[in-house]
């Protein structure tokens, strides 16, 4: 769950910072469910490193779910 998407604008942003995360394969961000589904390899990036990724763009990483 990702607190304070409201917009298109909001899922580019989060997509954006992830890809540049070293390891993540893929991301699809959804304002309407506050959500992004994001495809990594856990041996080279963590949740916590998609966690902080997300909370720099300003929003708020609140739950993962596997």
């Amino acid at each position: 769950y990702i607190q304070g998407m409201t917009c298109e604008g909001c899922e580019k942003t989060i997509e954006t910072a992830l890809m540049k995360l070293e390891g993540v394969s893929a991301v699809e961000a959804n304002y309407t469910d506050s959500s992004a589904t994001v495809s990594f390899d856990t041996s080279r990036v963590s949740i916590s490193e998609i966690s902080v990724a997300i909370n720099q763009t300003g929003y708020s990483y609140i739950s993962y779910k596997e």
